[in-house]
């Protein structure tokens, strides 16, 4: 009983073996190599004497380049049988993947050694591709000859040969090579797949542009045929993927990169590419896995890989997401002013307002003569807060940057706009009053000097002198406003507005009364939608009417009232008013 038992133990283990021996080499033949590298751990474990099976493990690794754990099945299988042809070419191309090149060319020459008489060209092919890796070509082209000698019907010759052309930058014959071999079987992955990339370049070097877009048709043509053939082929789609992506057909390109992951996650470029290209495309949500992925298993894009994130996040609108990934980064390295500018405008737009403001501070500090639209921008958000001594000093700051001189107008006008309102704030003593009151005079003054069109610097011209009590001044710099304006009502409708309001009010504070019809009366011919003209000329002669008692006087002030709902019917000062006077 014992006898049976362990023979059916035996016999299952041998099931089992040949089982996932025949599961492993399909997944093999069908290119799933990622998916075939997750059950070589176990299986090379229960084959350990399987000279099959060991080599297997190992093609599979070396397909996907890994070539350390490939070394180490084929090393395995050499230990069953070191004389096998098949190990000496296969640990002979590994070892020079690896830099071993000692290595490397003892076991070729052994196994070329091995098949002296034999029409096998598989070392000769591999000894020739290790020449072409060390820019050896003379001695390449003659194991490539050899190989031939020995059996010229192998597509692989003509694939090597066109390998050959391909490393030289000599396009045009390695792609007759591939079309070559080709002609020997015409469904072979590799020829087609070196062909398009041979079409790729050919296209790239070809100053006709109708050409060149030619033959980069015909370099996708040949890739989707590559994926017809083998659609586990996880190179074949990485390939496609990667050029579409160096053409800048990111939206071509990612659904290649993608399936050329989905079939080797372990792929590092291909997923760098498929990120950039999902990033390119703002597709941010797809692309954050990829990038995320990249950050952390490929130390030499790291850095930019998190930025890509962070930009997408920004350029996409979501602005909180930007904010959290360029603090993770400023973690571990500087940003450049672009990047900051980028990390203040998020933080700004996602509502932290103390935080761009710092950021924006950290950034002008870091290079302020790239920053000029950036000392700008703060300084203005400094003035929309109503930090007028920050906003000056950033408006300063842009004006005495040799590099900031185009739009620097604009840093003035604020400049002093800041000035005047900072000396018109409560509680500021009289001597700081004045000392800002000759600033902002000597910004819009600059102003005025660099554009004597800038009606709103002379209009806050006006204002200055009024703060100071300078109601003459104030009174002409209104005035001039208003006759240039009124060269040009409609493109200076604002200032308009503005002048004859101030002025009209300036008269009727002080009681000149025929100053403020003179100017309510021009104002109300010259905006005839606007009811705040014809209001200031009737409050006007109500006050006179009250000094004077002069019938002349309240009927001009019932007429201008009528004039005032005439425009606005709602106006309640005029209503009230009218009523008062008994019109």
């Amino acid at each position: 009983m014992k006898k049976i038992i362990v023979l059916l133990v035996l016999v299952s283990f041998q099931l089992y073996g040949q089982t996932t021996y025949e599961q492993l080499n399909d997944l093999y033949k069908q290119s799933k190599f990622f998916d075939a590298s997750k059950l070589v751990e176990e299986f090379s474990s229960s084959n350990l004497k399987d000279f099959k099976s060991q080599v297997l493990c190992g093609d599979i690794f070396y397909d996907l380049e890994d070539y350390d754990k490939a070394l180490k099945y084929y090393l395995l299988a050499e230990k069953i049988d070191k004389r096998e042809y098949e190990i000496q070419y296969k640990l002979g191309r590994t070892y020079h993947r690896l830099g071993q090149d000692g290595k490397a060319f003892e076991y070729l020459d052994d196994a070329i050694d091995e098949v002296k008489k034999k029409k096998n060209i598989e070392a000769h092919i591999e000894l020739a591709k290790a020449k072409i890796r060390d820019k050896n070509i003379s001695e390449a082209e003659i194991w490539i000859n050899r190989a031939k000698d020995k059996n010229k019907k192998e597509p692989i010759v003509y694939i090597t040969l066109g390998d050959l052309y391909f490393s030289q930058g000599v396009y045009e014959l390695a792609k007759n090579n591939y079309l070559e071999a080709l002609q020997l079987d015409d469904k072979n992955v590799l020829a087609r797949s070196n062909l398009a990339e041979s079409y790729y370049w050919l296209a790239n070097r070809e100053s006709d542009s109708d050409l060149a877009n030619e033959l980069f048709k015909k370099a996708i043509i040949e890739y989707d045929l590559v994926a017809e053939l083998d659609p586990f082929n996880a190179k074949a789609f990485f390939q496609t993927g990667k050029v579409l992506f160096w053409a800048s057909r990111f939206e071509d390109a990612a659904p290649k990169l993608n399936r050329a992951v989905s079939l080797n996650p372990e792929n590092k470029l291909a997923r760098w590419l498929l990120a950039q290209s999902l990033s390119n495309l703002n597709r941010c949500d797809s692309a954050a896995q990829h990038l995320e992925w990249v950050s952390n298993n490929i130390d030499s894009v790291k850095v930019k890989a998190q930025l890509l994130l962070a930009r997408c996040f920004s350029a996409n609108g979501e602005s909180m997401k930007a904010v959290a990934q360029y603090e993770k980064i400023k973690q571990d390295t500087t940003l450049d002013v672009i990047d900051m500018k980028r990390f203040g405008n998020a933080a700004f737009l996602s509502e932290d307002t103390v935080k761009a403001v710092s950021i924006f501070e950290e950034t002008i500090a870091m290079n302020p003569s790239s920053s000029c639209d950036l000392m700008l921008l703060l300084g203005q958000l400094y003035y929309v807060k109503k930090d007028y001594n920050n906003a000056i000093n950033k408006f300063v700051q842009r004006i005495e940057t040799p590099e900031c001189e185009d739009g620097k107008e604009k840093a003035i006008y604020f400049a002093g706009l800041s000035s005047l309102f900072y000396a018109n704030e409560e509680g500021i003593a009289t001597e700081e009053k004045t000392l800002r009151l000759d600033k902002a005079a000597k910004y819009f003054g600059q102003a005025i000097a660099l554009d004597s069109t800038d009606l709103r610097s002379m209009v806050f011209m006006g204002d200055v002198y009024a703060a100071k009590n300078d109601l003459e001044a104030a009174g002409a710099q209104y005035e001039l406003v208003i006759e240039k304006a009124l060269q040009d009502p409609e493109k200076f409708s604002q200032q308009l507005r503005q002048s004859f309001a101030k002025i009209c009010g300036m008269y009727l504070e002080n009681k000149k009364f025929d100053g403020a019809i003179k100017y309510g009366t021009l104002w109300s011919e010259n905006q005839p939608d606007s009811e705040y003209g014809p209001l200031y000329v009737a409050i006007a002669y109500q006050n006179k009417y009250v000094n004077s008692q002069n019938d002349a006087d309240k009927k001009g002030a019932c007429d201008w009232y009528k004039k005032v709902l005439d425009v606005n019917p709602k106006n309640a000062t005029a209503k009230k008013n009218r009523d008062a006077l008994g019109c």
